[in-house]
């Protein structure tokens, strides 16, 4: 699961508008997490979008299928499923990076909180 947040950031939308209505097309708007293969739907919003900048729209996008979605990617030597895997690896090195750094903050914070009491008390505990 991902937030919209993290969807926003591997996407790189930097407006909350944008990622809205990426959200509202598909009706995901109001939700807090999507699943993987919902970003992946997003993925694909977006790399339609960018083929013809100003020319394709949200709208054209909905009405072709996967399997059609998948050729006019195919012609234009994209890979979705090589994008999304990338994306994964990423949140994947995000998420491990955010761990270890709330884990060395926990570490410096216990290790604050026992300077303080050696100083207090003038001894170790």
């Amino acid at each position: 699961m991902l937030t919209i947040q993290e969807c926003r950031t591997l996407l790189n939308i930097t407006t909350r508008q944008t990622i809205n209505e990426y959200l509202k097309s598909f009706n995901f708007f109001g939700q807090r997490t999507l699943t993987w293969d919902e970003f992946r739907k997003l993925l694909e919003l977006q790399t339609f979008l960018g083929l013809k900048a100003g020319t394709n729209s949200k709208a054209e996008f909905l009405t072709y299928s996967p399997n059609e979605l998948r050729n006019i990617f195919a012609s234009n030597a994209i890979d979705i499923e090589k994008k999304l895997k990338t994306l994964k690896q990423k949140h994947g090195n995000n998420v491990v990076r955010i761990v270890e750094k709330n884990s060395r903050a926990k570490t410096s914070k216990n290790a604050d909180l026992t300077s303080a009491a050696v100083a207090r008390n003038g001894k170790e505990s």
